[in-house]
């Protein structure tokens, strides 16, 4: 392998001058590896010890989901936006109930987090927690506890809300039955009026013309009537069925598992542990290399002392190795 050569410029031109290698070759590479093995070696066993401990303590972790379905007010109304509730969540639901739960479990810390994903355009609203399976009975009782306090907050909104519909149902239903009398009473007067306009039709002209007016009159009436109450009964099935829409916050299952566990799994903390004990094995063996160097060079004050320049005796001792 070629090596670059430097010589110092103190002993340029001179018939002692030495050349010292900036690059080490392989088989000096190799040469101190086997030096140095124990080190390496050790250091590659205690990491791998160490990343071995880890796989066997770490506690494989779940991710437990609760789909809330947010409560509807028609179609395309929710009580709430899947951001709204998401938001009110995070800042002022769950607070209070992780105090109640450590409260009512007798915990200072929480012993799992919950995360609440959101989706603007979305209709549901996921509770998600990641803990060991031996604690699902407790996440699902604190998604329970959430979702109470939630759909409460909800039931309010909704609660009002339907008030409000029930009371537009019955004042349109009213409104229905209150025209259908007019138009019952304006059909009779009309039939009225129409049967004196035959009886009269012999009589003079001005009476049979207001008769006759009276009569496109209440033909008018009747015509307007009609469809007024036709447009109170479309008013009517549209606020009926956007009433048929609405429902509470509901769902269907709490704390519900993943088939399988998330994060780094055991195999894949020891993979890991080989690839960086390996590494911190080769760092023990070249910093136990370059301490003995280091110890092993004389300090320049000695070489004052023998009479001989430092700079010699580097390239002697460059040389030499």
């Amino acid at each position: 392998m070629t090596l670059a050569e430097n010589v110092h410029p103190r002993e340029r031109g001179s018939p002692m001058a030495v050349t010292v290698p900036e690059e080490i070759s392989l088989v000096d590479l190799a040469r101190l590896l086997l030096r140095r093995r124990f080190w390496i070696l050790g250091g590659w066993t205690a990491g791998l010890v160490v990343s071995v401990i880890y796989a066997l303590l770490l506690v494989p972790q779940y991710t437990f989901t609760t789909p809330i379905e947010l409560g509807a007010l028609g179609p395309e109304q929710r009580v709430a936006s899947s951001r709204g509730a998401r938001n009110e969540v995070l800042e002022s639901l769950l607070p209070r109930a992780k105090r109640a739960f450590m409260a009512q479990q007798n915990l200072h810390t929480m012993p799992f987090s919950v995360s609440v994903p959101g989706n603007e355009d979305s209709r549901f609203l996921m509770l998600t927690t990641q803990a060991p399976m031996e604690l699902q009975e407790r996440v699902e009782e604190f998604h329970q506890q959430l979702y109470k306090a939630l759909r409460q907050s909800h039931d309010q909104r909704l609660s009002m809300l339907k008030q409000h519909s029930n009371a537009r149902l019955n004042a349109l239903r009213e409104a229905v039955k209150e025209s259908q009398q007019r138009l019952n009473t304006l059909v009779g007067i009309s039939e009225e009026v129409t049967r004196e306009a035959r009886v009269n039709n012999s009589h003079s002209g001005d009476l049979a013309l207001l008769l006759k007016l009276n009569q496109f009159q209440l033909s008018d009436r009747v015509m307007v009537t009609e469809a007024s109450i036709q447009q109170l009964r479309r008013d009517l099935m549209e606020e009926q069925a956007r009433r048929d829409w609405m429902h509470p916050t509901r769902t269907g299952e709490f704390a519900v598992a993943s088939l399988s566990p998330v994060g780094a799994s055991r195999s894949l903390v020891v993979v890991l542990g080989l690839l960086v004990s390996a590494m911190v094995g080769l760092l023990v063996g070249l910093v136990v290399e370059f301490m003995a160097r280091v110890q092993e060079a004389p300090m320049p004050e000695q070489l004052l002392l023998a009479g001989t320049d430092p700079e010699q005796c580097k390239g002697k001792s460059a040389m030499g190795s």
